[in-house]
């Protein structure tokens, strides 16, 4: 029996400030996860934003970074009809918790993020 497909949407019109970031906590304990995931982000505005996951075991008291980005330099012309939206897949290691970390990169402008989180 496959498991369901569970998409949450984790930021809704989410300014994030010129070098600032946003974070969303995934407690992956509470589900039935297989392990694979996507998300869906829509970018506006002038910034440029990088995408990452962090893992935790220890309840979100710390998170530590795979160095595997989900994507980079992702702007209001990025995807794959130059408008700013797109879906990519990333497969952490096995955690208790993932959480999604999107940054302004760019230093001058603000950025406006939708995101959706599918986990299966």
């Amino acid at each position: 029996m496959t498991t369901p497909v569970i998409v949450d949407e984790i930021f809704k019109s989410k300014t994030i400030s010129a070098s600032g970031n946003a974070t969303y906590n995934v407690n992956l304990r509470r589900m039935n996860a297989e392990g694979f995931f996507s998300i869906q982000i829509e970018v506006t505005g002038d910034g440029t934003v990088k995408v990452e996951y962090l893992e935790s075991n220890n309840g979100g008291t710390d998170f530590i970074d795979p160095e595997d980005d989900i994507v980079t330099g992702f702007t209001s012309s990025s995807g794959p009809d130059s408008d700013g939206k797109d879906l990519f897949s990333f497969e952490p290691n096995l955690c208790g918790m993932v959480q999604i970390k999107i940054t302004e990169t760019g230093g001058a402008d603000p950025v406006v993020v939708n995101a959706w989180l599918a986990v299966q």
